[in-house]
Parts: C-alpha cells; sequence; structure tokens
C-alpha cells in the first residue's frame, strides 16, 4: 500500500514537471482539434432566406433570392430544356469525363453566343467553367497568378457581393471600389464612373456587368458604354465583365451583349464571366464559360494550357448534362428558337411586374418617384428604400428584402403585388410605427 501510495506521488510529480516543460497545464491534449474555428460570418442572402423560412406567416413574401418564378410561385423549367433532356435520354450517352476545358460543342457555342456569328473567335480563349461564379472565381485567380502584385482591382459601388468576397478569397491585396450608383437621384453616378476610371493605373483591372446590374438593375446606355470603352483604351485598363443574365435582362441576346461586343469590336482585351443559371434555368447544374478576349492567337494556347492546370488541380473536370444540354439547344435551330421566345416570356413579366409595382404605389400616392422600378432592368431593382423602412418591411410585413432596398422582381406575381405595394406605402408613410 506504501509503494502504491509513492507510485503515485511520483506520477504526480512527473506530471506536474511535464505541465512546468510543456505549458501551464496538459489541457491541449484534451482540447479538440477543431475548437479554434470560428463560425464564419454568412452571406446575407443566405440568412435573409433562412428567416423567411421560419416565419410562420401565412402572407410573407420573399424578394430576396435571385432565381425566376412563375406567377404561381413556381420553378420554371424551359420547355426547349426538357426537350433537349428528353433527346439525350434517347441517345444513351456515356458518362466519360470531359476534356479539362469542358465540353467542346458547349464552349463553341457558348463563343458564339456572347461574341456573336460574325466575329472571330480565333483570338478567344474558352472554358467551362462551374456556373458564373466558378468563371469569376476562376478568372480572378488567373489574374492573380500571373498580374503584378500591386495590380489594382476595381468593383462598382454597389455590386453582387460575391465579386469582393472571391477577390479576397483568391488572394488580391488591392481590392478598391469605384462609384456606380447615385443614392439621391436613384441613377446610374455616369460622371462619377468616368472620374475615378480617368485615376486608375495601367493594367488596373475593372469588373463591369454586361448588362442588367446586380444589385441596381440600372446599366449604362449605348453611349455611356462607348464613352467607358474610350477610357478603357485611354488607360490602358483591363476590364472584366460579368454577363450572368444574357437573354435574361431583354429576351434578345444580342442586345444583352452588346456591351461586350462593343469591346470587342475595339479590340479591346478582357476576361467574360458567362452563366446559364438564369438565362436557362439551369441553376443546380452549374453551367458556365470564362472567356479571354486577347490581342493575338499567340497566347490563346498558353492561356488555355495554364486554365487548364488550374481546373485540373482544382475539382479536375467540369459537369457534363448541363453542357450538353446547352450545346444540343444552341446546335438545334429549333430549340433554339423555342429557348428565345421563352425567354421573351420569361423576362416580360418580369418587366410587367415592374411596370405594375410603379403604378400601384403611384396609385396610393406613396410619397415619392418611382418611376425608377419600371425603367431599372433584369432582375434585380434598387427600391430606394432606407435600411431602417427595409426592417419594417421585414418586422411588420414579413416582406423579405435586403436591408440596402434591393428586392428581387421574380418574387412579385399578381397574387401578391397589392400587398407588397401596400406594404411599402405603409413604412413610407408610417416610420415611425
Amino acid at each position: 500500500r506504501q509503494m502504491c501510495i509513492r507510485d503515485r506521488r511520483r506520477v504526480h510529480g512527473i506530471y506536474k514537471m511535464l505541465n512546468r516543460i510543456l505549458g501551464r497545464n496538459l489541457g491541449f491534449l484534451r482540447r479538440a482539434l477543431w475548437d479554434k474555428v470560428q463560425p464564419a460570418e454568412m452571406d446575407s442572402i443566405i440568412t435573409f432566406q433562412e428567416k423567411f423560412k421560419e416565419d410562420k406567416d401565412p402572407q410573407k413574401v420573399s424578394l430576396v433570392r435571385g432565381v425566376y418564378r412563375t406567377n404561381e410561385e413556381k420553378p420554371y423549367l424551359f420547355k426547349c430544356v426538357e426537350l433537349a433532356e428528353k433527346r439525350m435520354a434517347n441517345s444513351h450517352l456515356d458518362k466519360e469525363y470531359l476534356p479539362v476545358d469542358g465540353e467542346q460543342n458547349f464552349v463553341k457555342a457558348a463563343k458564339r453566343l456572347v461574341f456573336g456569328d460574325d466575329f472571330n473567335t480565333e483570338k478567344v480563349a474558352t472554358v467551362q467553367t462551374l456556373s458564373g461564379t466558378g468563371a469569376v472565381n476562376l478568372g480572378l485567380n488567373f489574374l492573380y497568378r500571373f498580374l503584378p502584385p500591386e495590380t489594382g482591382y476595381y468593383i462598382p459601388d454597389p455590386s453582387w457581393p460575391l465579386h469582393f468576397s472571391i477577390a479576397k478569397e483568391v488572394g488580391l491585396r488591392n481590392i478598391f471600389t469605384y462609384p456606380y450608383y447615385d443614392n439621391k437621384k436613384v441613377a446610374l453616378n455616369f460622371d462619377g464612373i468616368k472620374a475615378k476610371l480617368l485615376t486608375l493605373k495601367p493594367k488596373s483591372v475593372v469588373i463591369l456587368h454586361a448588362c442588367a446590374h446586380n444589385p441596381t438593375g440600372i446599366d449604362p446606355t449605348p453611349v455611356q458604354w462607348k464613352a467607358i470603352i474610350d477610357i478603357v483604351k485611354e488607360k490602358k485598363l483591363l476590364p472584366f465583365l460579368d454577363m450572368a443574365y444574357q437573354g435574361f435582362a431583354t429576351g434578345d441576346f444580342d442586345r444583352d451583349a452588346s456591351a461586350v461586343r462593343l469591346f470587342a469590336k475595339e479590340d479591346v482585351e478582357m476576361l467574360v464571366a458567362q452563366s446559364f443559371a438564369k438565362n436557362a434555368g439551369l441553376y443546380g447544374e452549374r453551367i458556365g464559360a470564362l472567356h479571354f478576349l486577347c490581342k493575338s492567337e499567340s497566347v490563346v494556347k498558353p492561356i488555355l494550357s495554364q486554365l487548364k492546370v488550374m481546373i485540373r488541380t482544382s475539382y479536375s473536370s467540369n459537369p457534363m448534362h448541363g453542357a450538353k444540354i446547352v450545346a444540343q439547344i444552341c446546335e438545334n435551330k429549333e430549340l433554339f428558337e423555342m429557348w428565345k421566345e421563352e425567354l421573351k416570356t420569361v423576362s416580360g413579366r418580369i418587366q410587367e411586374m415592374r411596370v405594375q409595382l410603379s403604378q400601384k404605389l403611384g396609385l396610393l400616392k406613396t410619397p415619392g418617384n418611382w418611376d425608377h422600378i419600371r425603367k431599372q432592368i433584369g432582375m434585380f431593382s434598387y427600391t430606394g428604400l432606407t435600411p431602417s423602412q427595409c426592417q419594417k418591411l421585414i418586422d411588420k410585413h414579413h416582406v423579405y428584402l435586403l436591408n440596402n432596398g434591393r428586392i428581387s422582381i421574380t418574387g412579385i406575381n399578381l397574387k401578391n403585388i397589392d400587398y407588397i405595394a401596400k406594404s411599402i406605402h405603409d413604412v413610407v408613410i408610417n416610420p415611425q410605427t
């Protein structure tokens, strides 16, 4: 028994000595491996979506999420997509890996859609990507690797939040903004854009929204685009155009690609991120493309080789199904014409909701001018509502929107538009209640 006590004392002495040597205590041995991992700050859109799901109010409305819904509040499956899938099923396609740079028929179709049938795409390096988000990520990763570390990256204020998140995530150091929106006029701050771009150093990267600017729904006019291009050429800037809504904005592929094609016509080197999430309803298929318009054909192969290495070491291969759907639609005249007609219908419904909401606020005599809702374009609208008004819409009326006043027009339909208009009217005229 005495030996047992001595052994315990000896062990306790060793334990104390180890404590002094290794630290104050040996708690680190019992500590969980990941206990230093802190909760990440969630994207505000996801946070609002979760709050909306938890809300039990029967009249609740979500104007947050950037996905199309019908008047019946249902997801829309494009008929051209449905037919393309049936044809693919009957052809018994295999499930082999795609080439690293993507489904080649899709790549060709994506180029034509962006640059037009008459454009010589020999100077364009294109790869399939994981939708538009993947295209932006891959493009910024490429620039991070091959442009000098001191390069400045300029993002419009405001912009799609992931432009900033991705830029930080890939390791870019010099991330700045340029003015885009005039809060007082609820309009494009074109003078601010020009003034800022004229101060930039050569080879600075400027992110631009090709059409249907997210979140404002405000695009430059063709004349303003030409002025922007002139400054880009004069200052030797590198534009990176994000085109998430081609065909979805106006129902016209060519009109929505007009800014990109103006840059191409002026032989401006640029990057273009392209998405088929909105314009084909292929949200979950993750289908997009990244295009580099180069000065010379000689650099296309080296750029492609580097992009393929980056894809290969990230996720090895792109998804097949959605890429083959898009290729099938673009290669078949009947399906392509059907796609164009469907996009006219979809964009037409969005525009009709814009007009009706603007009119209803006018009929209610809601203070302020609401014409900007009608004049803006695409999925989103900057309403001009203040953060406190937005919060009251959520708390009092269960109408969910971002606190910067951005709403997704696709969440408006014939069933809820009167309720939305009356709710907006109430928070504007009753700021204290």
